[in-house]
């Protein structure tokens, strides 16, 4: 009896089993005989390191708008293999491909080329936009090949599912393009990127290793339609992304000076034309551009007709790289010395008759004078007065002194590479006529970037600021992580010598000046013009080097602005500073006041009459001043 009744149970408990493990079998059996062809190509499994990205930093202006960033794309990937298959319906691979070459605007027969070959990743496009592929894969998921999915073997489906999901496919690690909002604005500032995303110039290559970004690392196993099954967090590594880094370039001010640098380079033809806004207390840049200029998005596309030699040329930031005899307006350092040193007064006169002959070499104005005040020597410009000053009473040690002191013949040390130093040779290299030509602005050679600093030094009080064109630099968040303050260099001349310069500066741009184009309504300026004969092959020519530089309100200054053109074609045939580069300051000025509320001097009505806007008002003398 109790073998029976064992018998029984083990009896129940076998029937249990076989009823439980029926459905399992059943799906075992129908896994492995009847649908084994279509599942066969997700058996296997792999583990895959992934990429994961980190965003490259932006750029952003004074005030948080963004000048550079970066976007994700994708890259389009095609399995060739697959689309080869023989197991595949023939209309498949043309359909897929024709679709593919209607959504990239491509033609077929160049992913056809690509396709030529026996591999799972084949490369069809770089930096596909997201919408792009999304619209590609939705399109390639919704054709109609043709094909009666009856008639084909179970194989034949799952391939046809296969093709339909990962023909065409995105490569798992994005491609990032670096996006500049404003095109051309900023361009020599800002730098551009190569196709790694690496700096190449400007602040992209200054601050390379802050705004790069470091991927991270996943590992995830995937299956062969590249589903993942396991993602493996405790080797997971996470990217870091770049730093944004902020300019003190205030985008509206930028496209101002833009703005009136394309105007100037239409009207007078010039070689190139360059300007900057600077914020002389603190040395912050506001603005700085040359023109012709370039798109950082596409640094080497060649406009019509242009040389490669030219578009290289292009790139380049002529404010801090190029160099030029200044002209007049390094007369500031020669007037300034010698009054800081107390060697003259304003007052004190000098018989600027012409020409003056000084070791048997002639020095001539661009008029006729007679005896001239030190204040009036900077009001005509005097080439004589300021030569006079140089060698009679500062001399050469001190006239040198003053330039190195003036940051000529160093780099000023802003934010940017490739700054150059310039050109001043020490005295023992200077020849005979040296110290009075120097004065003049020859035999030197200074970047816009050096004269706007030293101008900017006048206004601020003598006080000589580094100039500077990042403020700060910042996390993906916002938060503040560093900051650059505003750097004293040295005290070039004394506060109350500055105070006299001032006072002979505001003259240039009034009545009897030679910068009466460069007057800004409503505003006391002290401003210097400059004309340089262009130095080539050892002899010079006639070319010229036009410039004016100032700032405004003169007396508790703001702004300091300069414009140079480098070998004017004008119409009319000017060229000298206060004819062609004045009005560029005037303009740009003016708007910078009324952008940034720079409060005026006085209401406008009071000076009409006084800002020598109309050409018409303008002497002969004043139209062949410097």
């Amino acid at each position: 009896m109790i073998h029976d009744r064992y018998r029984w149970q083990a009896w129940i408990v076998g029937v249990v089993l076989l009823v439980g493990f029926l459905p399992v079998g059943r799906q075992l059996v129908l896994w492995q005989v009847v649908q084994r062809d279509e599942l066969a190509p997700k058996a296997g499994s792999h583990l895959k390191k992934q990429i994961l990205e980190g965003y490259r930093g932006s750029i952003l202006d004074a005030h948080g708008e963004k000048l550079a960033i970066s976007i994700p794309r994708k890259t389009l990937v095609a399995d060739a293999m697959l689309l080869s298959s023989l197991d595949l319906p023939a209309s498949v691979a043309p359909a897929i491909v024709r679709k593919t070459a209607e959504v990239l605007g491509v033609k077929e027969q160049s992913i056809w080329d690509r396709l030529n070959r026996n591999s799972q990743y084949v490369v069809i496009m770089h930096k596909v936009d997201e919408a792009v592929f999304n619209r590609l894969t939705n399109e390639i998921a919704r054709l109609d090949f043709g094909v009666d999915t009856r008639q084909l073997s179970s194989k034949q489906r799952a391939i046809l599912r296969q093709a339909r999901q990962t023909a065409i496919y995105a490569d798992e690690k994005d491609e990032f393009v670096r996006y500049y909002p404003n095109a051309q604005i900023a361009a020599h500032v800002l730098g551009y990127v190569d196709d790694s995303h690496k700096g190449i110039t400007g602040i992209e290559k200054q601050f390379d290793g802050l705004l790069r970004a470091y991927d991270g690392t996943r590992v995830i196993e995937r299956n062969a339609f590249g589903e993942a099954l396991w993602i493996y967090k405790k080797d997971e590594v996470l990217p870091h992304d770049g730093f944004d880094v902020q300019l003190t370039i205030d985008q509206v001010v930028q496209t101002i000076l833009e703005d009136e640098l394309q105007k100037a380079f239409k009207e007078r033809q010039p070689d190139s034309v360059v300007g900057i806004v600077m914020r002389p207390r603190t040395g912050e840049i506001l603005a700085m551009a040359a023109c012709p200029t370039f798109n950082p998005g596409e640094p080497g596309k060649k406009l019509p007709g242009e040389t490669e030699l030219a578009m290289l040329d292009r790139l380049r930031n002529r404010c801090i790289a190029d160099v030029a005899e200044p002209g007049s307006t390094f007369k500031i350092v020669t007037v300034a010395g010698a009054l800081d040193k107390g060697v003259v007064t304003l007052q004190d006169s000098f018989d600027c008759h012409m020409p003056w002959f000084f070791c048997g070499v002639p020095l001539r104005d661009s008029h006729h004078y007679g005896n001239l005040t030190v204040k009036e020597i900077i009001t005509k410009s005097s080439n004589i007065g300021a030569g006079k000053i140089a060698a009679t009473r500062l001399g050469q040690q001190g006239l040198y002194n003053y330039i190195r002191a003036f940051s000529f013949g160093d780099r000023t040390g802003i934010q940017l590479p490739g700054e150059v130093r310039g050109i001043v040779h020490p005295p023992k290299a200077w020849s005979g006529i040296s110290i009075a030509h120097i004065p003049m602005g020859h035999e030197v050679a200074v970047t816009p970037l050096q004269m706007i600093t030293a101008m900017s030094a006048i206004a601020n009080g003598g006080l000589r600021m580094q100039p500077m064109i990042v403020s700060g630099v910042r996390d993906r968040t916002g938060q503040l992580v560093g900051r650059f303050n505003p750097k004293p260099v040295c005290q070039v001349i004394r506060k109350e010598t500055a105070g006299l310069m001032v006072e002979a500066l505001m003259t240039v741009t009034e009545k009897g000046g030679t910068g009466t184009r460069g007057a800004v309504r409503g505003f006391d300026v002290a401003a210097k013009t400059g004309t340089a004969q262009k130095l080539e092959g050892g002899h010079y020519v006639q070319k010229y080097y036009s410039s004016f530089v100032g700032f405004f309100p003169a007396r508790q200054p703001e702004i300091s602005i300069l414009i140079s053109m480098d070998n004017p074609h004008d119409p009319g045939g000017e060229y000298y500073g206060g004819a062609v580069a004045a009005p560029v300051f005037q303009a740009v000025a003016e708007r910078v006041a009324k952008t940034m509320s720079v409060r005026p001097d006085r209401p406008e009505e009071e000076i009409a009459t006084q800002t020598g806007r109309s050409k018409g008002r303008l002497n002969t003398a004043q139209h062949h001043a410097n």
